[in-house]
């Protein structure tokens, strides 16, 4: 390759890896490396750890026959996390880090619509972070769980469900809450009728954008917002965790959004004086 043509060349190059098919590993053979994810059911896959720093990865479910679980290794060969892709055009992004001497691991730089438990970059500190789940009504099944990874040290700044297209099952509600407390934050909330219609906004940071359908960690009189451990504060990693339990699924129109927003500090110490 000649200096003159090289990002030339570069962008002709093959970034599309062939899908392993289920139970398959993803190897690193390039960077910039694509793998279009095809299901027949529910399946799984491994993404190889990297070989070195520097290196991008990007992974997208194109046919959507079953959820897949993408188990993420390190150079070490242990498991860092996981993204699940659920529906077609879920992707996700991963940059290759040297997390200790001669050991390599995968960060998640960017998802859309994935479950993710891959370490990412939003840990790093004083950056105001949210994350999107969507529930999607698809006349099929009875649960639909969305999981936010909220990191040690982490303060929790709101949490927002609209909706934008009513449920069409028997019932449709939605709990929302972490890892101590399922239905802490909005509990048995209405996406059918009623409680959350098409326009209106449940937000924890304004006690009356709280619907009635408050939980435990949301409490007016006292002010309390948050976990009893140190309410907004989460000192540990926990999940913001959101479960839409479905009666008799009979339609696939229901659209429900919840959003994450987060951010870890900066820490700066205070100044001890006096006696």
């Amino acid at each position: 390759m000649q200096p003159s043509n090289a990002l030339h060349q570069i962008r002709k190059s093959p970034f599309a890896i062939v899908d392993p098919g289920d139970a398959g590993y993803i190897y690193i053979d390039r960077n910039w490396l694509y793998c279009p994810i095809v299901t027949k059911t529910a399946e799984t896959r491994i993404l190889d750890g990297p070989p070195k720093a520097g290196l991008t990865a990007r992974l997208g479910m194109t046919t959507d026959a079953g959820d897949c679980v993408v188990t993420v290794k390190d150079s070490a060969g242990a498991t860092t996390g996981t993204t699940t892709f659920d529906d077609a055009a879920d992707w996700a992004e991963y940059i290759s880090i040297e997390t200790s001497p001669g050991v390599f691991a995968w960060r998640c730089l960017a998802t859309y619509g994935t479950v993710n438990t891959v370490p990412t970059p939003s840990a790093i500190s004083g950056v105001v972070v949210t994350k999107m789940v969507p529930f999607i009504e698809n006349a099929v099944n009875t649960v639909h769980t969305g999981t936010v990874p909220i990191p040690a040290g982490a303060t929790l700044l709101n949490i927002q469900v609209v909706n934008t297209v009513l449920w069409g099952a028997t019932s449709a509600a939605l709990d929302v809450g972490d890892d101590d407390d399922a239905n802490g934050y909005f509990a048995a909330v209405n996406c059918k009728a009623t409680d959350l219609l098409v326009g209106e906004v449940l937000d924890i940071s304004n006690a009356e954008n709280w619907g009635g359908k408050n939980g435990d960690y949301l409490v007016a009189a006292t002010g309390r917002k948050g976990c009893a451990a140190g309410g907004i504060y989460y000192a540990a990693a926990n999940n913001i965790i959101g479960v839409m339990t479905v009666g008799t699924p009979a339609a696939a129109t229901g659209r429900t959004f919840m959003a994450v927003t987060y951010c870890v500090p900066d820490s700066i110490a205070a100044v001890a004086t006096g006696p």
